[in-house]
């Protein structure tokens, strides 16, 4: 990812800044969160009362900033939206930040979410809050999330089943995944231009299109943004034709201003706009943590405390990495989630396995000419790869009937073949 910035000088200060209540202490179930909306919709408080003592103000530089940011693929946007929220880096992946990326790119790569593009802003942040997490021990939770807490079930019985997980995924529906510790407030424009990732387009031709769009029936000399100045008719045209896609989000300011300026871009109104951070108390950036880090805070050394570690377990393993119990036509269990060789009541591991590879009945061995064995039938299992949106490679198991599928744990006895079967169940994801 390359990332520019550009200073543009405004004096700012904080007066004027309007007093308002904080979000942080409020959570979100971030899969369906658009992070890069112009807000944040919904969201649940889970403590009793806002835990303003545990909220710090800090006042920030006073000047505008303005810069570039080029992502070469989805893993590159997915990592920017992970460092900037304080997102778990394990949580890179379509489930949690599909959504999001749905929505700034509207959807261009269809169900691959494999995509390249490009983001310009111009900021102006005049303060942040943040949350002291020591604090937070001493603050009493909300009495629903409570009671809905300490309700859940403390084992799991057959973790692979998804109805095992009911009482947790209500709960999620209910109380959400992340919290909101730190908020950045100010002015935000945002201009975002993507295309499918195999539409090769340069880092410029991005650039060049992205300011076309943000422009749109004004001439960029007017616009008063650094990162288009230069732009030539020519680089317009040369643009003209490429498939991406465009979304505008601003965030903060006065929604008059952002209305104006979603209608109609002038130098004018941006500088009216990027200013108003001065006057306004309004979020341009968030940052979270998990629910069930605060909740493992909360409920250390108690008869609780496995729940919450199911729930990171639930959450992470069974839904994030996608870990649904495989079984194929033929009964035979591909992939399950469970319990890990190091599980305990007290502290509960999980960990998602695939069968093992080659025959498992000496059906699946068939002996072929030139003394050879074949592994195929209703249990023969075989791993094909697949390629995650962020070029993750993972092995998938299914039921090989083809033919060519040599050996496999067959093994040749004269003219006969016999299944060697492996009981060793391969893990591709764990808790611990």
């Amino acid at each position: 990812m390359l990332l520019i910035l550009i200073p543009i000088i405004l004096s700012l200060s904080l007066e004027g800044v309007m007093s308002n209540t904080s979000p942080i202490g409020t959570s979100y179930y971030i899969p369906k969160v658009g992070l890069l909306d112009e807000h944040l919709v919904g969201g649940y408080p889970v403590f009793q009362d806002h835990p303003s003592q545990c909220i710090h103000s800090v006042p920030d530089v006073d000047i505008i900033h303005g810069g570039t940011s080029f992502y070469e693929d989805t893993e590159s946007f997915y990592n920017s939206i992970a460092i900037d929220t304080s997102i778990s880096p394990e949580l890179e992946v379509d489930f949690t930040m599909g959504f999001t990326l749905g929505f700034i790119t509207k959807s261009i790569s269809g169900t691959s979410n494999r995509v390249r593009g490009i983001t310009f802003s111009a900021f102006s942040q005049i303060s942040k809050d943040y949350m002291d997490q020591k604090c937070l021990l001493n603050q009493v939770l909300a009495d629903s999330l409570v009671n809905a807490f300490e309700k859940l079930p403390a084992s799991i019985e057959k973790p692979w089943l998804k109805s095992e997980w009911i009482p947790y995924q209500l709960f999620l529906d209910t109380y959400n995944s992340h919290i909101v510790t730190e908020v950045k407030y100010g002015s935000g424009i945002y201009q975002h231009c993507f295309s499918d990732a195999s539409n090769s387009y340069t880092a410029k031709q991005y650039g060049i299109q992205a300011c076309v769009k943000f422009a749109d029936s004004i001439p960029l000399a007017n616009i008063g943004m650094n990162i288009c100045s230069g732009i030539t008719k020519a680089d317009i045209s040369s643009v003209s034709t490429l498939s991406t896609s465009s979304r505008l989000v601003i965030r903060g300011g006065t929604l008059a201003t952002r209305s104006a300026l979603y209608a109609k871009r002038t130098n004018e109104l941006i500088k009216k706009f990027l200013n108003e951070a001065n006057s306004t108390h309004s979020p341009i950036q968030y940052k979270f943590m998990s629910i069930w880090k605060l909740l493992k805070m909360k409920y250390y050394n108690s008869e609780h405390y496995a729940k919450a570690i199911n729930l990171q377990a639930y959450y992470e393993g069974y839904l994030n990495f996608g870990c649904d119990y495989l079984v194929s036509s033929t009964y035979v269990q591909l992939q399950k989630f469970n319990h890990s060789e190091t599980s305990t009541d007290d502290y509960p591991r999980y960990e998602c396995t695939i069968a093992p590879y080659g025959c498992q009945v000496n059906e699946d061995c068939h002996y072929r000419d030139a003394f050879w064995c074949e592994c195929r039938g209703d249990s023969c299992v075989s791993y094909s790869t697949i390629k995650s949106s962020t070029n993750v490679k993972r092995k998938v198991p299914t039921i090989f009937t083809g033919s060519g599928n040599a050996w496999q744990r067959c093994n040749i006895y004269g003219f006969d073949c016999e299944c060697s079967r492996n009981t060793v169940w391969q893990k591709i994801w764990s808790s611990e």
